[in-house]
């Protein structure tokens, strides 16, 4: 798997943990929403229970009866609207008025529902109990007390039922709470620490190679081995400046070679130009004596036995140069080979320079893509962020909630207060009421003790809220971090780039010179050529010139014998 894959899965796995995390407790807190307004209207049914044996009990002796008939039929209309909306779901009032203010209640599940259901059995035969004493009935009003017990029993168990619930949706959003949190901090340090070995350190060891290399240290190199694009980066660096190295040396060599070909060329060439001196003064030396034979016939023979002797040596020297020129052209036509072969070394290397470059312009690309995606994700910590704080809000919701209901409580407490005094006034026919006001007053405490549990639960439920808050805060400065980061290696990718495009500039340089150097090669080449012509040439001239001593010898020979013939018939004749 490559670099840009890793980086990116790396972060897709930490938002996926933060999503998880955000889903279960966005989950969980849906479930718990509802937790204290069931708990608090399960605790009211059994004050309802209560309040209608009561009213039942006191029906016979109240003063408007009617008013108390509809008191007790609102009473038990409350009651079966709760309780059929606690199974299976469905708006119940919240005051005890059967028309008043209502609020949806969820489906129970499981033993709570069996339960409820239970309690249902119980309340219709308790139902069916006050209606009969409502119309008079001696043994069912007997009865009631007894009856409403087996009510208030049965929804107290479904209540701690109900409690017990919600302390374990408590617990479990806790500790998905822990677990997602450790997940994320092992998968964060995780990207931390894969980052910091496959692009930070590879980063570091090719920004020092390449400035080894900018500083002149041709011999430098790169032990470390890196994942695919930084291998590869890495590979192509040191071939570019092993063959930038051998180049360099050829290029020395080839200079040091020319140098000393420039020198023998141009001591020939002094040595040539001096000969053809002496030969140009010889030949005007040979044209003054033609010139000048008739007076100095006498002295001909002599002076052309000198100049043949010259014009000898003059041919060896000549000889000897022609063969060096042959040499030094031999010598000029492998060097010129040589420098053709370093221009087109350079030429590659400058093509290789360029790979290079491209290759180091791909990584700084996917260094770039990666810190647009840990962008995105900062992005998404941000959202989720704002979500935990909406989350926050939501609890403190519950908790005015939870407000509500202890005023409930406080309210049924004084009901039940009421309860004993009129139990008190009623004398001894009030000693069972007064009992049913102690349960109620009792379960009041009861209501209280759960409703303060709960408001602990929701209490620790937005302490655990803040501390994912900060969580995701800590989150999001790690990946602020990581991007800052992330641009740093950018930044690091376009220095090697531009040295990367240094190089290749010197090495196009150096091909472009070494070019320029075959091509004064080839014209030191053509002018050794020439030269050598040259030296062909005159050696070609003296050989003509050594005929013609000969043949002027023998003229001169004919004329010695001429003039002796002339001076020997001016002797006859005189």
């Amino acid at each position: 798997m490559n670099l840009k894959a890793r980086m990116l899965w790396s972060f897709i796995s930490i938002f996926m943990v933060i999503v998880a995390m955000f889903s279960s407790t966005y989950y969980v807190t849906s479930l718990q929403k509802s937790d204290g307004l069931v708990i608090n209207l399960s605790g009211r049914q059994r004050m309802l229970s209560q309040k209608i044996a009561k009213e039942t009990m006191t029906l016979s002796f109240a003063k408007d009866r009617a008013a108390a008939e509809t008191e007790l039929r609102a009473s038990e209309e409350v009651f079966d609207l709760t309780l059929r909306a606690l199974i299976n779901s469905g708006y119940a009032p919240l005051t005890l008025s059967p028309t008043g203010v209502t609020a949806y209640l969820p489906e129970a599940k499981g033993d709570v529902r069996k339960q409820l259901l239970n309690v249902e059995s119980i309340w219709k035969d308790y139902k069916a109990l006050v209606e009969k004493a409502r119309k008079g009935n001696e043994s069912a009003l007997h009865s009631i007390t007894t009856q409403s017990m087996m009510v208030l029993k049965a929804m107290n168990k479904a209540v701690g039922m109900l409690q017990h619930e919600a302390d374990q949706r408590v617990q479990m959003l806790l500790m998905l709470q822990t677990a997602f949190i450790i997940l994320g901090a092992a998968l964060l340090y995780f990207v931390l620490l894969n980052l910091r070995k496959h692009l930070f350190a590879p980063l570091d060891d090719l920004r020092a190679f390449a400035n080894k290399v900018s500083q002149g240290d041709l011999h430098a190199s790169i032990n470390a081995t890196y994942l695919l694009e930084f291998e590869k980066l890495k590979n192509d660096t040191v071939s570019m400046v092993t063959k930038l190295n051998a180049l360099m040396k050829q290029a020395e060599d080839a200079s040091e070679e020319a140098r000393h070909s420039a020198l023998r060329t141009e001591e020939a060439l002094k040595e040539a130009q001096t000969k053809e001196r002496r030969i140009s003064r010889i030949v005007g030396t040979i044209r003054t004596v033609a010139e000048k034979a008739k007076d100095i016939s006498a002295h001909v023979d002599e002076s052309i036995s000198n100049l043949s002797v010259q014009v000898d040596t003059v041919n060896n020297g000549v000889d000897v140069q022609r063969e060096r020129m042959i040499e030094t052209a031999t010598a000029m036509t492998q060097m010129n080979s040589t420098v053709a072969e370093v221009a087109h070394n350079a030429s590659n290397a400058a093509e290789l320079a360029n790979n290079s470059k491209e290759h180091a312009e791909e990584g700084a690309t996917g260094v770039r893509q990666a810190v647009h995606s840990i962008e995105l994700i900062q992005k998404s910590i941000l959202e989720l962020k704002e979500s935990m704080l909406e989350l926050g809000s939501q609890t403190d919701s519950i908790s005015k909630v939870m407000e509500v209901i202890n005023d409930i409580a406080d309210q049924t407490n004084l009901l039940a207060l009421n309860a004993a005094i009129e139990a008190a006034r009623a004398g001894e026919a009030g000693k069972g009421f007064a009992v049913v006001a102690d349960e109620v007053r009792k379960l009041a405490e009861k209501t209280m003790h759960a409703t303060r549990d709960v408001g602990d639960a929701i209490t620790l439920i937005q302490t655990q809220a803040h501390t994912n808050i900060e969580a995701v805060e800590s989150a999001a400065v790690e990946i602020t971090a990581s991007t800052k980061a992330a641009e740093a290696a950018g930044t690091s990718m376009e220095t090697i780039v531009s040295m990367t495009y240094d190089t290749a500039h010197q090495i196009t340089s150096i091909a472009t010179a070494s070019e320029e150097q075959a091509a004064v090669s080839d014209q030191i080449e053509h002018a050794v050529n020439t030269v050598t012509g040259i030296a062909e040439e005159t050696a070609d001239g003296m050989a003509k010139a050594s005929g013609e001593l000969t043949e002027i010898s023998s003229l001169t020979a004919k004329l010695d014998s001429l003039l002796s013939d002339m001076q020997q018939e001016a002797v006859v004749s005189n």
